[in-house]
């Protein structure tokens, strides 16, 4: 989770809706793109490790540890253990993104713009009751790879946070994330390492069920 606060203001200064043309997901170029990124993957498990710095007085800084899965087309899951109330709060603030292939279905997505080696996406979810405000996105042109994520969130939470990929075993995975995360009760910098890949393999039913 990257991006600082600075920044993220800045976007949401000069994105509405009035800039950010609707796109038609099935013929945006980067957008199909993003969908057939790792197309040919089944399903994965990985190992995640969440290292978080909370500024204050006194400052604090914990570590925890869980499990991310995926299985194709659209389920994913992050399962932690033993979250500490405060991180946990951020978990709750940052509600579960589904694969690409099922934004269409939740949210209304705008183009912000096309630039040389990435885009940007505004997404609005479609569901009243959704805690988000807003998600922007950004994704690279040439693979379809998101690389950035900034939420602003309904109870005036903000996060953001930025992936770095890495080959493993023929597929381009996030392997680091880092970022920032601000909320009532927190102020936080974030850093996630993902490990352990295994890949198309058996994902039960009930994971993906668990809240």
């Amino acid at each position: 989770m990257l991006l600082s606060s600075t920044i993220f203001s800045v976007f949401l200064s000069v994105v509405s809706p009035a800039s950010a043309p609707t796109v038609d997901a099935a013929k945006d170029p980067v957008y199909v793109k993003m969908v057939g990124f790792n197309h040919d993957l089944r399903s994965s498990q990985a190992v995640i490790r969440v290292h978080t710095k909370l500024h204050g007085f006194p400052p604090l800084s914990f570590s925890v540890e869980g499990t991310v899965y995926y299985r194709a087309p659209n389920k994913q899951k992050v399962i932690f253990t033993k979250l500490p109330p405060l991180i946990g709060g951020m978990v709750k603030d940052q509600p579960e993104l589904p694969p690409p292939m099922a934004w269409p279905s939740s949210f209304a997505i705008s183009l912000i713009t096309h630039e040389v080696g990435d885009s940007w996406y505004l997404m609005r979810p479609k569901a009243s009751d959704s805690p988000v405000v807003q998600l922007q996105v950004e994704v690279s042109n040439a693979t379809g790879a998101p690389l950035r994520y900034i939420w602003e969130n309904k109870d005036g939470s903000t996060i953001a946070m930025a992936n770095s990929y890495t080959s493993v075993h023929g597929h381009l995975v996030v392997t680091s994330e880092t970022g920032s995360a601000h909320g009532k009760l927190y102020r936080a910098d974030v850093e996630t390492q993902l490990s352990n890949y295994q890949f198309d393999i058996t994902i039960p039913d009930q994971v993906f069920a668990q809240r």
